[in-house]
């Protein structure tokens, strides 16, 4: 037996050479953690998938107690947003932010469209000078304080300024309102 472990340790040596039996016992090291923790990583997981199915059931639940009470459940997303009436305040609210953030505005463009029936979207198009983390603020005050607003598109254009640290931005943003017509 142990004439038979030499002569495997002399073949490994011969043929591998130290730095290839380092990455072999790596190897197999990898392979013997990876068996260690496949139990919990597969206990982690069927918890995260019992945790989602009971999300699920629940959001049903909700769902066929709305349409049960005769309540189209888009009609609960709509009585959440806020009233067409408040688009000035709002629209004041998202100036503010421009300005805490330090961005300079250019001009403000708007259009409010119709979407559906008692839901209506002010389109914002909003030119902008000012440096990555000055956007970045902007972007994190507005879809944080503002649980009505989406980003729709935004261009970034580095070579339009003189200072490199500058951009200049077109933000193209939606604010959603309730119509109460």
């Amino acid at each position: 037996m142990n004439v038979r472990l030499n002569q495997l340790r002399w073949w490994a040596l011969q043929h591998l050479g130290w730095p290839g039996l380092l990455g072999l016992g790596l190897v197999l090291l990898a392979a013997f953690l990876a068996w260690q923790a496949m139990p919990a990583l597969e206990a982690e997981q069927a918890d995260m998938l019992h945790q989602k199915v009971a999300q699920m059931a629940l959001q049903r639940q909700r769902s066929d107690a709305l349409v049960r009470a005769g309540r189209d459940p888009r009609d609960e997303m709509r009585d959440g947003l806020p009233s067409l009436k408040d688009r000035g305040r709002l629209i004041d609210e998202l100036l503010q932010e421009l300005e805490k953030s330090g961005l300079s505005p250019d001009r403000v463009d708007y259009s409010v469209q119709i979407e559906e029936p008692r839901l209506s979207r002010l389109r914002v198009t909003l030119p902008a000078t000012g440096n990555y983390v000055q956007l970045r603020r902007f972007m994190a005050l507005t879809l944080n304080h503002m649980p009505n607003a989406a980003l729709d598109s935004m261009q970034i254009d580095r070579s339009a300024s003189t200072d490199p640290s500058q951009l200049r931005v077109v933000l193209h943003l939606s604010l959603f309102f309730r119509s109460d017509l």
